[in-house]
């Protein structure tokens, strides 16, 4: 079961933010694999240069919270990540 809400506003020309909200319980498997739901706060910040270039700036996780992906496999904290999109 995943449930998530998202929004996005333009600030100015060219200049986005999003912020978004996922909560995943895991049902499926058996019963000794089965991990703990997890709540993972997103936000990013974009601007378009270009019509072609996007550069962005995007923090995961914010919350910090502790889950797993896979049984054994535990996520990262809060990260931030920050790049360029170029569309051709």
């Amino acid at each position: 079961l995943t449930a998530g809400l998202a929004a996005r506003a333009r600030i100015i020309e060219g200049l986005y933010a999003n912020v978004g909200y996922t909560y995943t319980a895991y049902t499926e498997g058996r019963e000794d694999e089965r991990i703990d739901p997890k709540n993972s706060l997103e936000a990013s910040i974009s601007y378009r240069l270009h019509q072609q270039i996007n550069i962005f700036v995007r923090g995961n996780n914010i919350l910090s919270s502790e889950y797993e992906i896979y049984p054994g496999y535990t996520a990262q904290g809060a990260n931030i990540m920050a790049g360029a999109a170029i569309n051709f």
